[in-house]
């Protein structure tokens, strides 16, 4: 047996590719001007020379026209509009989404399940605690969304079930947190969402392993829905998708 050497992948090249996965998705289209970098790295949670070396990669491939100066920026050229470029990333998205939430759905029961028996009396009602604050924006939503998936993979006593949630989850919202960014405010499914958050909580704190799980199951199955009926939406209204 021969073994490949096994070498990271940088933080530059994530975030290219998350940018590459959206002006695909055509959250950013042709001619539109990408946020600052600030807003950029912050949403990344990167660095801004991190960002610089991304944007830098989009440049050499054409997706992107970077400009500097005052009334500077970085433009979506028109590469990103062909049908050929829409139709391969919308399929990949499409995989990822599906790949993503049927390993969510391995391991995050799991990791409730086993908060439910394990996690000690203060971490179920740091769980409980943190499912009773209500967000007044996407990204307080974001956060506390994060924290309470979070915590279930910290609590639940098992170190490949922590890492493995930890993982899938930022290798899909690098790039999937966008498509709820219509106008910053909190959504229906946002609301649902954070009910649920609610009763995989109690069941967790009194200890009811099948019904954490069952829940778990339930938010997941429910969260995957939404995001399949925002990418339809995005697809259907996109105006490179019509007849002409």
């Amino acid at each position: 047996m021969e073994f490949s050497e096994i070498t990271a992948t940088p933080q530059s090249e994530a975030v290219a590719d998350s940018l590459r996965r959206l002006i695909g998705l055509g959250i950013y289209g042709t001619d539109d001007r990408l946020p600052s970098e600030r807003s950029l790295a912050a949403q990344f949670g990167v660095g801004r020379m991190t960002l610089r070396a991304a944007i830098r990669e989009l440049n050499k491939e054409g997706l992107v026209k970077t400009t500097r100066g005052r009334s500077g920026g970085t433009i979506i050229s028109d590469r990103s509009s062909s049908k050929l470029y829409r139709k391969d990333f919308l399929q990949r998205c499409n995989r990822e989404l599906q790949e993503n939430y049927e390993f969510r759905q391995a391991v995050e029961p799991l990791a409730a399940l086993l908060c439910a028996e394990r996690a000690t009396k203060a971490q179920k009602n740091e769980i409980v605690q943190i499912t009773e604050q209500m967000p007044t924006s996407f990204n307080e939503y974001r956060k506390l969304d994060s924290r309470f998936h979070a915590m279930l993979a910290d609590y639940c006593g098992n170190r490949l079930v922590s890492e493995a949630v930890h993982y899938a989850r930022t290798q899909f919202f690098l790039w999937a947190d966008p498509l709820w960014m219509d106008n910053g405010e909190i959504s229906e499914a946002m609301s649902k969402n954070l009910s649920q958050h609610n009763a995989i909580a109690k069941a967790i704190y009194y200890g009811k392993t099948t019904n954490a799980w069952n829940e778990m199951i339930t938010h997941l199955h429910d969260a995957e829905a939404s995001f399949n009926q925002k990418m339809e939406q995005l697809i259907k209204k996109s105006p490179r998708n019509k007849k002409n």
